[in-house]
């Protein structure tokens, strides 16, 4: 299967650009994970338009209604964010590759580009503590396929992923942060809530003072079940989400798929984080552990509005879980036991989503 096979090439790619910067050849490794990122784009960016339930019903019509907007790009930009109620830094991005390429999978190719960019970017901040190749395998698996959808969102799930996780190593500044921020909320307006909770998960972590905090916020998120009803109806009042992200709110039926296997297969890694947790005493593990619950907390209410801001936590099972292998044990034996585990689960995950039930409508892989 192609999928299967842009996975396994590309991860294999990642471990060598991860050995080769562990011998210290650190330019050739730069050049195999330049490698990597982009012909893992290029994958994305050839297939043909009928992959994807939003790429032929969005992006196709967003870009050929550009083309009609030729020398006229404040109208576009009016009609675009009006009507069509897209995020301003998308609708330059089309704009750009519409006119001066003529050609959508320059669009295609462009926004996969940018996703795969930023997680690589992410996971090699903690390469020091995880295998990034690893990191790269989960990522394929877990949410490659739903970045064929919601290129947008996929963006600004991976520029905020980055930006957090930079921030958190202290490899960039408050103000590189913001700036990250502004444009992941330009590309998707879901991303400051998203990064608003995923920084106080990190702060109430990195603060033994506010430990107390940070089991009071993961409690009130789980708890989501409980109040959902209440949340609908403040948001719904507020009326600050584009119609079609309101209908996604109410619409329970919206997500019909997987939705007990998803809750067994998030919950696996987070036992396993907790056990660490406790194995181990390393703080680190317990924002990662709230981010685990959160995803099956998630994962129990079947909505798409929940699916949607779920996948900003989800992404973070790509560093917790090769982080968890790593302190589980010392022994290469169990290692290999509680990864392969953990790894064939996702991959298990994948089939049913997306080979069985085609979830997002991403198979067969073809090329127009």
């Amino acid at each position: 299967m192609a999928y299967i096979s842009i996975f396994l090439i590309s991860t294999t790619l990642a471990c060598c650009s991860e050995q080769l910067y562990r011998k210290n050849k650190r330019e050739l490794g730069a050049i195999v994970a330049i490698i990597m990122v982009v012909s893992i784009s290029i994958f994305a960016g050839a297939r043909s338009t009928s992959v994807g339930t939003d790429t032929e019903y969005y992006l196709v019509n967003h870009f050929n209604w550009a083309q009609g907007y030729k020398n006229q790009f404040p109208e576009f930009l009016k009609y675009m964010y009006k009507y069509e109620e897209v995020d301003v830094l998308y609708i330059v991005l089309v704009y750009i590759c519409s006119i001066g390429f003529g050609n959508v999978h320059v669009l295609m190719f462009a926004l996969s580009l940018i996703t795969n960019t930023f997680m690589y970017l992410a996971l090699i901040q903690k390469r020091e503590q995880i295998s990034v190749s690893t990191g790269w395998f989960i990522y394929c698996f877990i949410l490659y396929n739903t970045t064929l959808n919601i290129m947008r969102q996929s963006c600004a799930i991976a520029i905020l992923t980055y930006s957090i996780v930079a921030y958190d190593q202290k490899k960039i500044s408050n103000r590189k942060l913001i700036v990250l921020g502004i444009i992941a909320t330009l590309l998707h307006r879901s991303a400051p809530l998203a990064m608003l909770i995923i920084l106080m998960l990190y702060l109430f972590n990195n603060n033994r003072k506010y430990k107390y905090l940070l089991i009071l916020l993961t409690s009130l998120i789980c708890a989501f079940p409980l109040f959902f009803e209440f949340l609908k109806f403040v948001i719904s009042r507020l009326n600050f989400l584009p119609i079609r992200y309101m209908t996604y709110f109410v619409d329970d039926n919206a997500v019909q798929s997987g939705v007990l296997l998803d809750t067994i297969v998030y919950m696996l890694p987070t036992v396993g984080l907790i056990i660490c947790r406790l194995k181990c005493k390393k703080r680190e593990m317990a924002k990662y552990i709230s981010m685990g619950l959160i995803c099956v907390a998630a994962s129990l209410r079947s909505n798409m509005l929940m699916n949607r801001l779920n996948y900003y936590f989800i992404v973070f099972f790509s560093i917790s879980i090769p982080l968890s292998i790593r302190v589980m044990t010392k022994k290469r034996e169990g290692r290999l036991i509680y990864g392969g585990m953990i790894l064939f689960c996702i991959v298990f995950l994948w089939i049913i989503n997306i080979v069985m039930y085609n979830y997002g409508q991403t198979c067969p892989y073809t090329i127009d």
